[in-house]
Order: C-alpha cells, then sequence, then structure tokens
C-alpha cells in the first residue's frame, strides 16, 4: 500500500467506504494530513490545469500543444508563468535524467536515513 505508516482509521476514509465499499490507498496516506486533502479537495480549476499541464511536460515534452497553452491562458496565465512552469518541469526532468544516466550513488549520509525512507526511495548506497 505505501511505505509510509497508514492510520487504520481516520474521519476521512467515512464517506470512501461508504460510496466504494473501500479505502483507496491514497486517501490512506493523506490521512496522515487531513488538512492536505481538504485543500487538494478545494484546488482553483487554474491549479487543476497548471497540475495537468505539469504532467504532461514532464512525462513527453513533445506532447505539449498550442491548446494546452490556451487552456492556461484561458485561466488567466501569462506566457511567462507558463514558460516557468516549464522551465521547473524540465529542470527537474533534467536533473533527474543526468543522475540517472551517469549511475549516482546516494550520498553516505542515505544510509543514516530510516529504512522506510531509504526503502521508499529504492534501498541503500550498496544496491546503487
Amino acid at each position: 500500500m505505501s511505505y509510509l505508516g497508514t492510520p487504520d482509521e481516520s474521519p476521512l476514509y467515512e464517506a470512501e467506504r461508504s460510496a466504494r465499499g473501500y479505502v483507496p490507498n491514497y486517501l490512506r496516506v493523506l490521512a496522515l494530513r487531513p488538512e492536505v486533502y481538504d485543500a487538494w479537495l478545494r484546488l482553483a480549476p487554474v491549479d487543476v490545469a497548471v497540475m495537468d499541464f505539469a504532467d504532461r511536460v514532464a512525462r513527453d515534452p513533445t506532447g505539449a500543444t498550442e491548446g494546452d497553452v490556451a487552456v492556461l491562458r484561458g485561466h488567466g496565465l501569462a506566457d511567462a508563468d507558463i514558460l516557468q512552469i516549464v522551465l521547473a518541469v524540465c529542470l527537474r526532468r533534467f536533473f533527474s535524467g543526468v543522475l540517472s544516466a551517469v549511475g549516482a550513488v546516494p550520498d553516505p549520509v542515505f544510509d543514516g536515513l530510516p529504512a522506510g525512507v531509504r526503502a521508499a526511495v529504492g534501498g541503500t548506497a550498496e544496491l546503487f
């Protein structure tokens, strides 16, 4: 389900249990921070559009279209704002790609992290 310890019960669970017959794993994780879940439910349409666009760019930058940009403009974003989203996504994508391509291993401090954190990001430095 998750590398994180999640609560067995939460006030968030009842509505999902009633509607779906079970509690989705994402909700169990977000039950650690119910205020984040509440904020997520209240995201403004512009925030959802930005996340959708960022996801598209992260998955395949060549897949971003003029229509995608038009959607963001329709939410009031200026071209400079849209470029900032692209830059942030591609910088992160580039950085991760460089480290992966050269086989960079975690710093020794990685081994001092809690086991659950090490497992979530791939084991120990020796495995890299």
